[in-house]
């Protein structure tokens, strides 16, 4: 294997334990905050008890907290999101639609960053 093949790998075994810190402090954070998925769908369409029982077994959220973090985690390796509550859609496609415009602005900014930089390192440079 060449050297940057082997630098590659190794950078991205080296990911591996940075994504699965911040997967369970996403994963925290929601079980933290107050209330469920189910409790903010019904603060908008409302429903009763049987319903939201009904809905929190359907979501998985009815679960032990292990098995939430190990439906989330295994739904995150294979990229389902879920619905978005807001769209009626899938997350990814979501995303993926935002996606172009979000790297179009990031693109730009950095740019103007770059040469803002620069410009401003060389005004820096020629008057020590």
């Amino acid at each position: 294997m060449s050297g940057a093949l082997r630098i590659a790998a190794r950078r991205c075994a080296a990911a591996v334990p940075t994504i699965l810190v911040v997967a369970l402090a996403a994963f925290a954070l929601l079980e933290a905050a107050p209330g469920d998925a189910v409790d903010a769908y019904l603060a908008q369409v409302g429903g009763d008890a049987g319903f939201a029982a009904e809905l929190r077994a359907r979501l998985g959220l009815a679960d032990s907290l292990p098995g939430r973090l190990a439906g989330f985690l295994g739904r995150l390796a294979s990229l389902d999101l879920g619905m978005s509550a807001a769209f009626a859609r899938p997350v990814v496609e979501v995303i993926a639609e935002r996606l172009p415009n979000t790297l179009l602005l990031m693109a730009g900014a950095a740019s103007v960053a770059a040469g803002l930089g620069v410009a401003i390192g060389l005004l820096s440079g020629a008057r020590p």
